[in-house]
């Protein structure tokens, strides 16, 4: 790593990086540098696209609505493919809603100095904050649509 990248760290990460033993692990999970970025992350497989299709499952007079998840990697390699009932697909989005409020902890973690520099409010934080409020319709116009399948207010503890 180099001597500006560590200040760097240092500056961001604060406490966390003061301990050799959690500096030495941070320098080993750092990828090492290489020509062809977009190829090393498709080799890791980290995710670059995702793509769902409905798929509903109809047996003996029962119906199990699905999705198809589809996810890609650079080069559109398919590095997952799996249908998931709604079910599924609500605890999913339920998990990956609970790890980022709970991500939202880590921000303790920074020095004092690093947080004061955190600006959200840019095209990242724009993004962020229209999307809560998508979600936020969204899960409104779900919950109102599975009303009409017989759900009430109290089946989604709303007085």
């Amino acid at each position: 790593m180099s001597t500006q990248a560590r200040e760097i760290t240092r500056r961001l990460l604060g406490p966390i990086v003061q301990t050799p033993e959690k500096r030495e692990e941070l320098e080993r999970l750092l990828p090492a540098p290489s020509g062809d970025d977009q190829q090393t992350w498709a080799d890791l497989g980290v995710f670059r696209g995702l793509d769902t299709q409905s798929e509903w499952v109809f047996d003996s007079g029962e119906v199990t609505p699905r999705l198809r998840l589809v996810v890609y990697s650079f080069k559109d390699r398919v590095i997952l493919n799996s249908p998931l009932d709604w079910d599924d697909v609500i605890f999913i989005a339920y998990r990956l809603i609970q790890a980022l409020r709970d991500d939202f902890g880590n921000l303790d973690l920074l020095s004092e100095e690093a947080r004061k520099t955190i600006n959200m409010k840019s095209e990242f934080g724009d993004r962020i904050a229209k999307r809560m409020s998508n979600i936020s319709k969204d899960v409104k116009v779900i919950r109102d649509r599975l009303k009409t399948l017989g759900f009430s207010d109290t089946d989604f503890d709303i007085e």
